[in-house]
């Protein structure tokens, strides 16, 4: 609810006989249900206990129109953000954009304190950067090291961020396992890659920590052990997301199934999906049609540098 709700109760033991005359307390309801943490609490449990501070006291001299004024102020921030994703993205629905607006809410709240100390400075001419020195930084850090292909210098970042995990996010612990898989993948370390992949996908569900994850099985399994049995692997692969998509691609292609793997292939487009046709077609003996895939991947906008190694090799 956007309205600030209170939440009043009324000490009948002081005098049953005239309850008009017993003392009120109240709570504000929001400030309880942050205290209690609902979403954190088992799912079995029905009843919590909620405070209401005798300092609290309700009487006919209370003024609580400050704390109602500050609830609305902060009821107006949402409808300002609402107001500017509509001027800067006008083809978005009203649906659509409120799941837009919903997300980034997500993505403020899942970062660090460093996050929103940037946010909060004045508008600037540079998009918001980490502090120096705070574990998203090093994080970024290691990203930019690794997309260079300079492994031994994005790992001592990632030593460096490792020193700083206790304290961060979820996403920033999340972000941190995935960078150590990166590492071992591009070390030849497939088992390790793996690892950490998972390790990351159990703390963030996102499909590219999923994706990475499957891929090392697919390598540890295909390419070294000679297996081609992934149903495990694929029951784990959830969602619709092209990266999921894409890997289930591949696994299917593995295991023989070529014209599963191809209709699934059919049922979405963009890079992902011809990434993993043109690794698709070539392993089942179809070259004339690989290179099909990579020549239309290679004309696809804004393509990811992973990607375009694929299609131009």
């Amino acid at each position: 609810m956007v309205e600030p709700l209170l939440l009043v109760i009324c000490d009948l033991s002081v005098d049953p006989e005239n309850p008009v005359d017993c003392p009120l307390y109240y709570a504000w309801a929001r400030d309880e249900l942050r205290r209690i943490d609902v979403d954190k609490l088992p799912t079995e449990q029905e009843y919590v206990n909620l405070r209401f501070p005798k300092a609290n006291r309700l009487t006919r001299a209370s003024d609580l129109s400050e704390d109602i004024r500050r609830a609305n102020e902060l009821s107006k921030i949402g409808e300002a953000f609402n107001m500017k994703v509509a001027m800067e993205k006008p083809g978005l629905g009203t649906e659509d954009r409120l799941t837009f607006v919903q997300d980034v809410e997500k993505g403020v709240t899942g970062r660090g304190a460093a996050f929103v100390d940037a946010l909060a400075e004045p508008p600037r001419d540079h998009w918001i950067e980490p502090a120096n020195g705070t574990l998203a930084w090093h994080l970024r850090a290691t990203t930019n090291w690794l997309r260079t292909g300079k492994i031994e210098k994005g790992e001592a970042e990632l030593e460096k961020a490792r020193l700083l995990l206790d304290s961060g996010t979820t996403l920033e612990k999340s972000d941190y396992w995935f960078l150590a898989g990166r590492v071992n993948a591009m070390q030849q370390d497939d088992a390790g890659a793996r690892d950490c992949y998972l390790q990351a996908a159990r703390l963030n569900d996102q499909p590219k920590f999923w994706s990475g994850w499957a891929e090392a099985e697919l390598r540890i399994r295909y390419e070294i052990d000679g297996e081609n049995n992934f149903d495990d692997v694929i029951a784990q692969l959830q969602g619709s997301d092209p990266l999921i998509l894409a890997v289930k691609a591949r696994l299917l292609g593995a295991a023989g199934q070529f014209e599963a793997a191809i209709s699934l292939l059919d049922s979405f487009e963009g890079p992902q999906s011809l990434g993993a046709r043109a690794i698709v077609e070539s392993m089942h003996g179809h070259p004339e049609k690989s290179l099909e895939a990579c020549a239309r991947g290679l004309q696809e906008p804004d393509l990811l540098p992973p990607l375009r190694q694929l299609f131009c090799s």
